[in-house]
């Protein structure tokens, strides 16, 4: 019971209709001990019962009785406390509340913020109203009210997630001067100056500025036109310059609800941001809240101080002043508070790694010291950039960079529409365009120069030219994110599909993901074709190899089909040439063919190696892999689309089920490779081909480690029966047909011998020569002699001559024995390391990357002519014949 103060006495005669309602909404209990607990779920909604139970009770006592409860609710009060209650609230749902007790006052509020009022069915709006009417009519008598009513009204917003924003509602209830920190900032000190006074570096403490006072007077008149000057590059770089003054707070801190107050709090509320202002965040996660606030650098301030201390620097150059000076430490700290703060990491690219950036403090500051600077205090190049930004493609640039995304700052979908719909039209033609190497692909992400890059990558990519920009994979991200929201594009699944095929050549990545977001795209649109009609139209079979892998759709071209899959990549071999790509097709279909009739014999199925059971449904959502999650159209509840017999796809009321009844084997890879392999041997020996292959040991391993508890399965497949099999049918179908010319190699330098051919054709014609062949038969009495003498040592395979199938000659045989010396010292350590290990496969294995290989590639290019490793396999191989340099 809370603690009673009567004033005044109340009469003997009670009416029985108010006493016998309180007694009957006594009645009424939770689960707890009777009293409203703070945190007690059941105590507080005893309470929220007895209140809507008593929402329309009014009574009428002459006398006030005070009550002095911290956390009051029904329970809490006496009888005489609850009737002077239930009389004072009648005049304040009037508009005229009496002198009361805070108790009274935090009761009534507690009713409100449940929307507990005699009202049917009152919006958000209209109780946040009535709570704002109720705390300015009560705070007169209870200033202390003030800090509870405060953050109840903005927990009331959050809870009942009100849509208007909360300034708008603040100060359409009246309350907007309790949140001074979403006042509008009343004009106060320039940024020059509030970055001056913030600034962890103490300029006017240095020695340099105590030996020159008039040198610190200039660097305080001139740090407000240098702001001016760098204004434009910030600019282009989408942050404003009053960014430096402030910081988001990296971590959030636990919020409460309602604290201090009997409120039922919203349970299983969806995941939501909200920000008040510009400097307060709230996010609620899985039902709980945080906060954060965004604050201002009261001191040590490290961009200031990297901004004077590099003025300094150039004061000190041009004086000849010989104490040292770094701005090592400087650029750390600035680094630092950068990723403490979470500030742009464009500010810190501009501030650190712009040399322009850096050239414009250094000729503001010289400028001004030999008077140098104009009247408005502007360089020419300040000019020159402000007259570009006017221009394409730098407006479009700016204006893309104001869209704003999340409200945490990250990219969001919403924001991608907006700015990709604002460049679509845009296209360029930098002569010299550049990469992108800083992680996942964003348009904020992007320099200006980055941007023009990109508007002219994608202008070619448009026409069909996918041109290789250094580290442009960046690009085919945004081109691909573009088509899937249907942006700049007439028929984006088929550019896409156009993209898929070329997006190999760069990024394996990105490869592996544009199958699954071309079956989304597919999947929001109208599904007037089957989607794997719409592959087959475009020829994209080999990217799905579970839906087609084994079925009629995979005839027209198995051979993308099984070497996509396949850890041997024949279309990366040397014998490999597109103008054959058909006589393969059919030779691999002749031999799927036999290996399937081969395992019938024993018992084994073609089938049961690539697929193995595996019944399971899993909630699926479209786009789940990609960066961004564009909407997809809902079909009616219960639809089916099944792409092939093992995989399926069901959508229920709200999501999307897969239905997979079979996964590929583990050893489906190896198998393909294996049957790859094995028909390429067969063509290399049929044809003469001059360069043997081999089933090396890293094979083996693989195929151990692929066919793990299956041993009597992979001595069956490394049979001599099996590898007849395949001999026999590469022979059975090339019976009636003709065999394909393969070139002895890859060519290499194919533009020498144009080259010198037109030499040739520039040349002048030369005069006549007449030879004198009175010596030739002495002459060639001598070679008999000189070939008598000569041991000819036999080779281990001959070249094919191509006299009667018009093939090219095979380059030159390599020195065998020891490397030669000019060889070993084109080799760098590593290279050399890599080749060492090739050869012999003893000792731990180097690091071999892509580079490494394709150096090493490249000094047997310029000393033997012709490439010494095989990168088509998964691990790299030494070719036989140069086994022994």
């Amino acid at each position: 019971m809370g603690i009673e103060n009567t004033v005044g006495a109340i009469p003997l005669e009670r009416p029985a209709e108010p006493t016998r309602r309180i007694a009957l909404m006594r009645n009424i209990k939770g689960s707890g001990s009777g009293f409203a607990r703070l945190y007690d779920a059941a105590d507080v909604e005893q309470f929220i019962r007895q209140a809507q139970y008593m929402v329309d009770f009014t009574d009428h006592v002459p006398d006030r009785v005070e009550a002095l409860v911290a956390v009051p609710t029904y329970a809490d009060l006496s009888l005489r406390q609850l009737r002077w209650y239930f009389t004072w609230r009648a005049g304040a749902r009037a508009g005229k509340p009496a002198h009361c007790s805070e108790a009274y006052a935090k009761l009534y509020l507690y009713e409100l913020l449940n929307g507990i009022v005699p009202e049917k069915q009152p919006t958000a709006e209209q109780l946040a109203h009535k709570i704002a009417t109720v705390w300015l009519l009560l705070r007169a008598h209870h200033p202390r009210l003030d800090r509870y009513a405060a953050q109840w009204f903005l927990d009331f917003y959050l809870a009942r997630a009100i849509e208007i924003p909360f300034v708008d509602l603040a100060r359409a209830c009246g309350v907007l001067r309790f949140y001074p920190r979403l006042l509008p900032k009343a004009g106060g000190a320039s940024l020059a100056r509030e970055l001056l006074e913030n600034s962890n570096y103490k300029y006017k403490n240095s020695r340099f500025f105590a030996d020159n006072p008039a040198l610190l007077a200039l660097l305080e008149r001139t740090f407000p036109l240098l702001l001016q000057n760098l204004k434009p590059h910030f600019a282009l770089c989408g942050v404003q310059p009053e960014e430096l003054l402030r910081y988001r707070a990296e971590r959030f801190y636990y919020y409460e609800l309602f604290q201090d107050a009997v409120v039922r709090t919203p349970q299983g509320m969806p995941s939501r941001e909200v920000l008040l202002g510009d400097e307060d965040v709230f996010r609620c996660r899985g039902g709980n809240w945080s906060h954060a606030r965004v604050q201002s650098s009261a001191s040590g301030n490290p961009a200031a101080g990297l901004l004077l201390r590099r003025m300094e620097l150039a004061l000190r150059e041009k004086c000849g002043c010989r104490q040292r000076f770094s701005l090592d430490a400087a650029q750390n700290q600035f680094y630092c508070w950068v990723g403490d703060t979470g500030q742009p990491q464009e500010l810190q690219n501009l501030f650190l790694y712009d040399e322009a950036f850096a050239d414009i403090i250094e000729k503001t500051t010289l400028a001004a010291l030999d008077g140098a600077l104009p009247a408005d205090g502007l360089l020419p190049q300040t000019r020159e950039l402000q007259r570009k930004m006017e221009q394409e493609p730098y407006k479009t640039y700016m204006q893309m960079r104001r869209i704003p995304g999340s409200r945490d700052g990250s990219p969001s979908p919403r924001q991608f529409r907006g700015q990709a719909a604002l460049i679509a039209p845009l296209e360029d033609c930098l002569e010299n365009p550049i990469g992108y190497h800083y992680g996942s692909a964003e348009y904020n992400r992007l320099s200006p120069e980055q941007f023009r890059s990109y508007l002219t990558w994608r202008t070619k990519a448009r026409r069909g030219e996918y041109s290789a920009v250094a580290g442009g994979s960046a690009y085919y991200e945004l081109y691909a994110r573009e088509l899937l929201f249907g942006i700049g594009a007439q028929e984006p699944l088929a550019e896409l599909f156009c993209l898929l095929r070329h997006a190999g050549q760069l990024d394996r990545n990105l490869e592996r993901a544009l199958p699954e977001r071309i079956f989304c795209l597919w999947l929001g649109g109208d599904r007037a074709q089957s989607f794997t009609d719409v592959v087959c139209r475009h020829k994209a079979q080999a990217w799905f190899p579970r839906v087609f892998l084994l079925s009629e759709d995979a005839q027209a071209d198995a051979l993308s089909l099984w070497n996509q899959l396949s850890f041997y990549k024949l279309s990366k071999s040397r014998l490999y040439a597109p103008q054959h790509h058909g006589a393969l097709d059919g030779c691999l279909r002749e031999v799927l063919t036999a290996t399937a009739a081969f395992l019938r014999q024993h018992k084994k199925s073609l089938e049961a190696l690539l697929f193995a059971p595996a019944k399971r449904s899993e909630s699926w959502q479209p786009y789940a892999r990609t960066f961004l999650h564009p909407p997809c159209k809902l079909p009616p509840p219960g639809t089916e689309l099944w792409l092939s017999p093992r995989e399926g796809y069901v959508f229920h009321s709200k999501q999307w089920v897969t239905q997979t009844v079979c996964d590929l084997q583990p050893m489906a890879s190896a198998v393909a490779g294996l049957l790859l392999k094995r028909m390429e041997l067969r063509l290399r020996a049929k044809t003469n081909y001059p360069y043997k292959l081999h089933i090396t040991a890293g094979d083996e391993k693989l195929l151990q480690k692929s066919f793990a508890g299956r041993r009597q399965l992979l001595e069956m497949l490394l049979s001599d029966a099996f590898t007849q099999t395949i001999d026999d049918a590469v022979d059975t179908y090339f019976a009636g047909r003709p065999l394909p010319v393969f070139s002895a190699g890859r060519k290499t330098g194919a533009q020498k011998p144009a080259a010198a051919a037109a030499a040739v054709a520039e040349a002048p014609p030369s005069k006549p020569v007449k030879i004198d062949f009175s010596m030739l038969e002495h002459i060639r009495s001598q070679a008999n002699q000189t070939m008598e003498r000569l041991i000819v040592e036999a080779e281990e395979e001959e070249p094919a001559q191509g006299a009667d199938d018009g093939g090219a000659l095979p380059p030159a045989e390599p020195v065998h024995g020891a490397v030669p010396a000019d060889f070993r010292a084109a080799l760098s350590p590593q290279t050399a390391a890599v080749l060492a290990y090739l050869q012999t496969g003893e000792g731990a294995p180097p690091a071999m990357d892509a580079l490494v290989l394709e150096q090493l590639n490249e000094a047997a290019l310029e000393f033997f002519g012709d490439v010494i490793v095989d990168t088509a396999t998964d691990i790299p191989v030494l070719y036989d014949e140069y086994r022994s340099i």
